[in-house]
């Protein structure tokens, strides 16, 4: 296998999450590892070995991702709109102030659960 076919399959082995690291072609201990794990997860012959199989294994079960210049860049999340905060209103604005017609029973105008005074509803 070529050098360029080994980054490719340390580059595919990283995004299937069997390792980490920097993709240079050269095939190493962990390298061997990942692919041993990987053959082992698929039901295939464990020999630790690459391939042109392996190679074709890890290409169809690798998710696509764009061409990037660094071999381990994460996925780009999508972008999403920011949402902006309500904009808060002055806090006399937000507590409403008791009507002056208000009962004195405690209950001064239709909360959540009361059916409330006029003023409120």
């Amino acid at each position: 296998m070529s050098a360029s076919e080994n980054r490719e399959i340390e580059i595919l082995l990283a995004r299937l999450g069997y390792m980490r690291g920097g993709a240079d072609g050269v095939i190493t201990t962990s390298t061997r590892q990942a692919i041993r794990t990987y053959q082992r997860d698929i039901g295939a012959p464990v020999t630790g070995f690459v391939s042109t199989p392996l190679l074709q294994s890890l290409r169809s079960n690798a998710p696509q991702q764009a061409a990037s210049t660094t071999p381990y860049a994460q996925p780009k999340k999508a972008k999403t709109a920011a949402k902006a905060a309500p904009k808060q209103r002055p806090v006399s604005a937000q507590i409403p102030s008791t009507p002056a017609t208000a009962e004195p029973s405690g209950d001064a105008g239709g909360g959540a659960g009361g059916s409330g005074g006029g003023a409120w509803n």
